[in-house]
């Protein structure tokens, strides 16, 4: 929702948009690393226990789980370009502000 709410505002060039995206952007970075992390530690073990003997049920968790990584990849991928992109000077110039005078 705040990605929503600041991309809407980031069309309007509002410097709270550029702020609220940014930080939303890596917060949501770094609950994708936790929900990895917790994933693979509590939940993936399990999985292995349960598909023990199941091949076939197996086959289809591991295209699941390479499939899943996957779109994680990209979603990640978008909000680093994202996180970058806001802070480009010429694009904080957009917003009235940029460290280049700050100096």
């Amino acid at each position: 929702m705040a990605l929503l709410i600041g991309g809407i505002g980031l069309l309007k060039l509002k410097q709270g948009a550029r702020v609220l995206s940014i930080c939303a952007a890596a917060s949501v970075i770094a609950w994708a690393f936790v929900g990895t992390v917790v994933g693979y530690f509590l939940f993936y073990p399990q999985f292995l226990r349960m598909m023990e003997g199941q091949k076939d049920v197996a086959a289809h968790l591991i295209g699941s789980i390479i499939g899943t990584s996957i779109g994680l990849l990209f979603r990640l991928g978008y909000l680093v370009v994202l996180i970058i992109f806001l802070n480009l000077n010429s694009i904080k110039s957009q917003f009235g502000t940029s460290d280049s005078h700050s100096h």
